[in-house]
Parts: C-alpha cells; structure tokens; sequence
C-alpha cells in the first residue's frame, strides 16, 4: 500500500497539484482574513469568518504578524514551483527556497514603514521591522530601498531565469 502511495507522490503532476492547492489554499486564507477572527491576538466565541474557518483564522494572522503583506510571497512561490514540478524543472530546488526566503525578508522590509488597520502588524510584519531596525543602524533610508529593490530584482532574476526573461522580452518586442 504504501508503496502505491509513494510511487503516486513521485509523479510530477501529482506533486504539481498538491503545491497549486498549497497556493490556492494560503491565497484564500490571507485574503479572507478579519482582524476579528479568533487568533493568537484576539479571544473571541464567534465563528471565524476566514473561508477556511479556525485553522485559516490562526494561520492568516501568523503569516500576516511575520511577513505583513509579503506572506502573498509564499502562494507565488506555490505557482511559480507548479510549473516547475509540472515540466519537470528540479534544478536548483534548495537555492528556489532560499531565493523565496530572501524575497520575503526584502519584501518585508520595504514594507515596513507602512502602517495598515486591517492587518495585526504594520505591512512588513515582525521580520520586516526587525530587519529595517537592524539595517537602519548601518545605513539611511536611500541606501536600504536600493539595496532591496536590488534584491528583489534579483530573486525575480533567478526565479525565471535569464533564458526565460530573454525569450519573453524577444516576444516582446515582436509586437
């Protein structure tokens, strides 16, 4: 039996489907947050109203707390890895979680000097502020928008790769 199990798990497409419904799943889950909802920072009897109901409740206001609104990092990360695992592209898989993991830290600290009502924390959660305190210390404002942006053009980089992104831009300009 569990051989069938593991021989099914092993399939591409199969693996494919479970991280898009991973995606969806964190997707309907952040955007059905309510600051209401029953979590780590509010007790309340009422049912929650996140579509996904407690565990969805719970979850959202972890992800929103940590990362602010670059939680929605970790769905695109759930797409961009199903056409990966679809077409069969496992090149790179242990560098794919670390780029995504420097994409949620820079995005996260670009957004931590907005303040947003309907999220628990500010727009760059918890990471986001503790990682623009700590770079603030060594450089200005300027410098740290730079030095991110770069990042994040860089995780984009390496997600799509260059032959991807020239392709794309070739097609582009045939229009």
């Amino acid at each position: 039996m569990l051989y069938y199990i593991n021989k099914i798990l092993s399939n591409n497409k199969v693996q494919a489907i479970i991280l898009g419904i991973i995606g969806l799943g964190i997707v309907t889950v952040l955007t059905s947050y309510n600051i209401d909802d029953p979590s780590f920072n509010s007790v309340t009897t009422e049912y929650p109203s996140n579509l996904v109901g407690i565990f969805g409740s719970y979850l959202s206001d972890c992800l929103y707390q940590f990362f602010g609104l670059a939680a929605f990092i970790i769905p695109l990360a759930c797409f961009v890895w199903v056409r990966n695992c679809w077409y069969g592209r496992y090149r790179g898989s242990f560098i794919r979680i670390f780029v995504m993991l420097l994409a949620l830290v820079s995005s996260s600290t670009l957004l931590s000097k907005i303040k947003l009502e309907f999220i628990p924390a500010n727009a760059g959660g918890a990471i986001g502020i503790i990682a623009s305190n700590f770079f603030e210390r060594f450089t200005n404002q300027l410098y740290l928008l730079l030095i991110f942006f770069t990042f994040i053009i860089l995780v984009v980089l390496l997600e799509i790769k260059f032959t991807s992104l020239s392709n794309f831009i070739i097609k582009l300009g045939k229009f």
